[in-house]
């Protein structure tokens, strides 16, 4: 079933009832975009989990999910069968309310080219979208409302001046009093509910409020349209009561609006507030994109981001990494997802009896939707199923709901499989990585003439290897024989054509080499569960919401380690221009190093000046013996003015691996 801002409000009661009863739910996105950036940003096999979680922050979170597919699961114990309800919910964050955030998004053509091709709605999802809002977003929408109607009351209780009309505005001024008056005294049958008055600025709109009150007294009341600054709306009555009532409602009526520019962001909050597992193939994009646009802003730091998703969503199970088991070596080849329903729909594989259970709200097995959010997370559904079928069982038992196999599933709960990575197929939530040993790993820099036939032939001695490049000029190299790593460092130095370094060694070179990042606003982990013992606010009768789960709220702090990028970046190239030559020193903080370099260039150039008047002034007025040609000048002792500058020692960061 397809969702839009038009039905979506009357399908959230449901739709949180279902999640309620939910044996477990999928879920699926539709992007504007995968990946940005050059080669350089793509995941390498010898990525560590940090670094490929970097590179997904980089190039990945600056486009837009325009769909998202959800499918409730749930357990027909009468039947034993499986029921589900599958919906597609078309999102655009956009918002006449005032305040809104305007977002700003990246299209990538091929990404677009292809939804296009699968019969995307594109008018649908821009028009029709449901909008959403981040946490951070949503409270400071809120405070910003808050504060307008409290400003707002202030106002009609203060007195103002009268202003006078100027002359060049008297035609059009005379003409908006004449509408006023014409429609006051309108006593037809047809005659309108109010008068719109377009062309009304806010120095006009403040004439209007003044002369109308004057002239016609109570019988009128004056407003601003809500959707337009240049316009006003007049209506028939008066007085102080008549006017508080307008208030009340115009309150309610931007309270309700706020309620529905949070949008999609209810139903987020809904599936993680009911703790169901949450379902989905190849996800660790979609779960990036779930946190990022509907509940937090990502941080830069991997291990923030793993406690948070995992707080956020605290039971996730990837159908991509759990093909990958040591069930299905043998059985599943790795593919999309729609070649794992074909293997998955074949002996030795049973699928269990899945029916919808809501009219509208499924597909049939003989249509094909593929790339359709809620098809997708159908799909997904029955792979799910369909393994748990057998894992069941290979294990000897029988498989009626999820709690009948708890044990077995809670196997394969919290990875999210991770694409490319040759050693490290996942990465883990709530817990640590596996950390596999790369001691028979190295880096290998080469000239820009070689190919991987060179590569391969300068190993040959130490058997077979494995060979990614990095660029042009270099590469990592993996020994298949590990026993062999030693005798290359050994044997592999001191050649002036190529260089081999040992992959944790080169880890730590290039950690120290690369100077601090400008990194965005990260939450902190030290506030993260302040809202599990708030109260709901009481502000407004529309928010009025229960949440009886762990959820965090992100108060974006700066980290102390990192300075605004403004400052930084003039910090950064003061330093590379005094010390062009020692970009080395730059493994200590930036703003540290800039502060130092500062201040020696205002001591060296206010010795100059010294210097300079010592020269013009004093020089001619003494009789001075030149300085020998020959002499030479060794050195500058330090002295009294002179301050030395001493890299600091920092202990080398842990590297993985």
């Amino acid at each position: 079933m397809d969702v839009t801002r038009k039905n979506f409000y009357e399908l959230l009661p449901n739709l949180k009832k279902s999640l309620s009863e939910a044996e477990f739910i999928t879920v699926d996105l539709e992007f504007t975009g995968l990946t940005s950036g050059g080669r350089e940003l793509d995941p390498m096999p010898f990525d560590t989990p940090q670094q490929y979680y970097d590179k997904v922050h980089q190039k990945a979170l600056d486009f837009l999910p325009l769909q998202l597919g959800v499918c409730i699961f749930q357990y027909d114990s009468s039947g034993n069968k499986f029921t589900y309800q599958a919906y597609n919910f078309y999102i655009f964050p956009f918002s006449k309310l005032k305040g809104f955030p305007n977002c700003i998004f990246q299209c990538q053509n091929s990404s677009i080219s292809f939804l296009s091709s699968c019969g995307f709605d594109f008018n649908k999802a821009f028009g029709e979208g449901i909008p959403f809002l981040t946490q951070p977003e949503e409270d400071k929408l809120k405070t910003s409302i808050e504060e307008r109607q409290q400003k707002m009351g202030r106002e009609n209780t203060k007195e103002s001046s009268d202003v006078p009309v100027p002359e060049d505005l008297q035609n059009l001024f005379q003409a908006h009093m004449k509408k006023i008056k014409d429609f006051l005294e309108d006593s037809s049958e047809n005659k309108a509910d109010c008068l719109i008055l377009d062309r009304c600025n806010g120095f006009m709109r403040k004439l209007l409020y003044q002369e109308a009150r004057k002239e016609f007294g109570e019988t009128v009341h004056l407003e601003t349209c809500d959707d337009s600054n240049f316009a006003m709306k007049i209506l028939r009555g008066g007085g102080e009561e008549f006017k508080r009532l307008r208030e009340e409602e115009k309150k309610k009526i931007e309270w309700k609006e706020f309620d529905e520019a949070v949008g999609l962001s209810h139903l987020i909050k809904a599936i993680s507030e009911s703790g169901k597992l949450l379902v989905a193939h190849n996800c660790f994009l979609d779960i990036c994109h779930l946190v990022n646009r509907f509940r937090y802003p990502l941080p830069p730091k991997y291990e923030n981001f793993k406690e948070i998703v995992h707080h956020i969503f605290p039971r996730i199970i990837d159908t991509k990494f759990m093909s990958t088991a040591q069930q299905f070596k043998d059985l599943i080849s790795v593919g999309s997802l729609g070649q794992l329903l074909d293997t998955l729909s074949e002996t030795p594989f049973d699928m269990p009896t899945i029916e919808g259970n809501v009219e509208g709200h499924s597909y049939s097995n003989l249509i094909d939707k593929s790339h359709e959010g809620g098809y997708d997370a159908f799909i997904t559904g029955k792979c799910f199923l369909a393994m748990c079928q057998y894992l069941a069982k290979v294990a000897g038992k029988t498989f009626n709901n999820m709690e009948s196999i708890s044990d077995i599933v809670s196997k394969f709960e919290n990875r999210l499989y991770l694409m490319r990575i040759q050693d490290v197929p996942y990465l883990t939530l709530g817990g640590p990585d596996t950390k596999p040993p790369r001691n028979h790993v190295f880096h290998l820099s080469f000239p820009r003439e070689w190919r991987q036939y060179e590569v391969v032939e300068l190993f040959k001695p130490f058997g077979p290897v494995f060979v990614s490049f990095i660029n042009d000029r270099s590469a990592y190299v993996a020994l298949h024989k590990r026993d062999q790593a030693k005798t290359v460092l050994k044997t592999m130095t001191g050649n002036n054509t190529y260089k081999v370094t040992s992959f944790s060694t080169y880890q730590k070179q290039n950690d120290r080499k690369s100077p601090p990042s400008v990194l965005p606003a990260s939450p902190s982990l030290d506030l993260l569960r302040k809202r599990k013992t708030e109260s709901p606010d009481e502000s407004s009768g529309t928010l009025k919401k229960q949440r009886n789960l762990d959820q965090v709220v992100v108060l974006l702090i700066v980290d102390r380690r990192y300075v605004p990028a403004e400052l930084l970046s003039t910090q950064y190239l003061l330093g590379i221009i005094m010390n062009r030559y020692y970009l080395d020193w730059l493994w200590r903080p930036v703003e540290n190093f800039a502060s130092e370099a500062f201040a020696i260039t205002v001591k060296m150039l206010l010795g100059l000046v010294l210097m300079s008047a010592f020269y013009f002034v004093i020089w001619p007025k003494r009789s001075i013996d030149p300085i020998p040609e020959e002499t030479e000048v060794d050195s500058l002792d330090e002295g009294e003015g002179n301050q030395r500058i001493t890299s600091k020692e920092f202990p080398e960061s842990e590297v993985w691996g």
